[in-house]
This record gives C-alpha cells, structure tokens and sequence, in this order.
C-alpha cells in the first residue's frame, strides 16, 4: 500500500488532490484509548510520511503560495493528515464530507482526527456539483472550468467521497479513485475490498464500483488510480515518486 498525493499544475493556479499522513501522526495517535491506539497504529500508521508534505512539495520546485486548492478524496487521516504542514490554503469539500468531518464517531475511533476537522472546517471552501451528468455519472464540478480537471460524486468509503477525472489530453486521462477501491482490479472485476478497508456506507460503495466498472467497460482507455495502489501508482508513473505524467509525454 502507498499513501498517495498528486499535484495538479494549472496556469490558473495548482491543485493538491490528497496529502498522505500527518508528519504528527504518532502524537495525534497518542490521544486516543489504547486499543483504538493499536489499530490506528496497524493500519494508517503503516503509511507515515518520511517527510513532511511541505518538503517534498519544495523538492518539486512548488511553493505554498502556487497551490490554490487542497482537493481531499475524502477527509480520512492518511489522505488530508499532510495538509496540517502546509500554509491555510481553501480545501474544497462536499456539504456531507465536511458534516462527516465533524461526526462525533468518525472522530472517535480515529477515522477522523479532530484537529484535522478542525483545518477543514477554518478552510473549506464548498465544492458544489452541477447537476448535469459527465461520463456516466449524474452530476459534476469542472474545477477550472476548461475540463481538464472535473470532479464527481463517489460516495460510500465516506458519505462526500469524490473522484477526480484529470483530463491532460483526448487520450490521456486519469480518473483518481481515492479509496472507492483498493486495487484497479477490484474494478475491473468487480472484488470486494479486504475487510480492513472500511466503507461508512457499504451499499453505497459496492454501487460505485459497479459504475466504476461500467466506466472501465465503456472507455477503458481512462486510467483508473485508487489512492492505496502502489502498483497502480508505478504503472501510471513508471519513475516512482516525484515524476510527472503530462500531455508532453
């Protein structure tokens, strides 16, 4: 498994979809009873950063004040953990993903951490879909208005969970998936997730991949990119981290 981010450079200003692990996780891990401790620990503490996201954004020549949005997947703690190291940028949220940010269970068992819900509720900014549909899906949010990034809703994992269409040319095209599933192949062939990857709502999730699948059926030429699949990662950038799949490939 990875934890994953994918920086997005436009002219009208960069994009930062996910952000891995907080750099403070094992103190904000501390906070929490010692049997939830463990699992936090086991499973997203698996993932820690080995820098903060703030350097590693330097070491890719960008700077805090080029990034205008930071554009969660979904608010879980190894996908906006990162965003704590990073000056206050918007974070474009659904309504219902910024409610879950806020719920009380979500927090407790750690899904949520409270000082992450706290940064999302100071910075959000409201990601509202128009109601008009966009491949197969009923409603979309054309981020820059040019549709080269268009996000859709792709509830289940969490109740305002989106994907993220990244349209660099007409053949060239990724559609980041966050963690609707694990693997590219549990899209492809319809497999349930491990049971340690939790949906808050399961028959939610298990239409998404059915419409997931259609999309892969219908236009197979989109690149399917769950968050946590570091083989789907190393063959969409075969360079490893820090490269760049660009329309001047």
């Amino acid at each position: 498994m990875t934890a994953s981010g994918l920086l997005i450079r436009h002219p009208k200003g960069d994009v930062l979809v996910d952000g891995g692990n907080s750099s403070r996780f094992d103190q904000e891990a501390e906070d929490f009873p010692f049997s939830r401790r463990l699992v936090i620990k086991a499973i997203p503490g698996r993932l820690k950063p080995r820098i903060r996201l703030s350097v590693g954004l330097r070491m890719l020549g960008e700077r805090d004040d080029e990034i205008r949005w930071l554009l969660p997947s979904h608010v879980h703690l190894d996908h906006v953990g990162g965003y704590e190291d990073l000056s206050p940028t918007p974070v474009l949220l659904t309504d219902e993903e910024l409610r879950y940010s806020a719920n009380a269970d979500a927090q407790r068992t750690g899904a949520v951490i409270p000082q992450q819900a706290g940064l999302m509720m100071r910075q959000r900014q409201r990601l509202s879909f128009s109601p008009h549909p966009y491949e197969i899906f009923d409603r979309h949010f054309d981020l820059y208005g040019d549709g080269s990034v268009v996000v859709v809703p792709l509830p289940g994992h969490t109740p305002g969970s989106v994907g993220i269409f990244i349209n660099l040319s007409a053949t060239q095209r990724i559609l980041y998936v966050g963690d609707a599933v694990l693997t590219d192949a549990e899209i492809a062939h319809r497999i349930r997730k491990p049971f340690f990857i939790h949906d808050e709502e399961p028959q939610q999730g298990d239409q998404e991949v059915r419409l997931l699948n259609q999309l892969h059926d219908w236009a197979p030429q989109i690149l399917m990119l769950p968050a946590h699949g570091r083989a789907d990662f190393l063959r969409a950038f075969p360079k490893g981290p820090e490269s760049c799949f660009s329309s001047r490939r």
